[in-house]
């Protein structure tokens, strides 16, 4: 049996974890090439971070709304860098806490199929 395949028993309904891995390979490689392209733009306007310690950031407009909460930085400036920079990265957490409730699912899923594949090849053993 091919486990990283999405076919098989499952014919395909379960999503590959597989995938959504590599998937969050890809969204993590387009963050940091648009990091990068950014840093070249704005030098000055985001902290710069070392690479151990380093959040994926994406482009956001002062008007997108993250959340249902509007905040505000303690300097009440609105183009405040610091608040631009928690901005990304919530989003960024955000992005990746759904991509990682969606592998999660994904492996319970295909667990239960594994599961379920188990009990059947032990019922045709007991059978025989």
């Amino acid at each position: 049996m091919d486990y990283h395949s999405p076919e098989g028993s499952t014919s395909g309904k379960v999503p590959n974890p597989t995938d959504l891995s590599r998937r969050l390979e890809s969204t993590q490689q387009e963050q940091q090439t648009k990091d990068n392209w950014s840093d070249d733009e704005n030098s000055t306007a985001t902290p710069s971070r070392s690479p151990n310690n380093s959040i994926p950031r994406v482009d956001l407009q002062t008007s997108t709304q993250l959340s249902p909460v509007n905040l505000q930085c303690c300097c009440g400036n609105e183009n405040c860098p610091n608040l631009a920079a928690f901005l990304r990265s919530l989003k960024s957490m955000e992005d990746h806490l759904r991509l990682a409730a969606e592998i999660g699912q994904a492996l319970l899923q295909q667990q239960g199929v594994y599961q379920e594949e188990i009990k059947e090849y032990q019922q045709k053993i007991e059978h025989q």
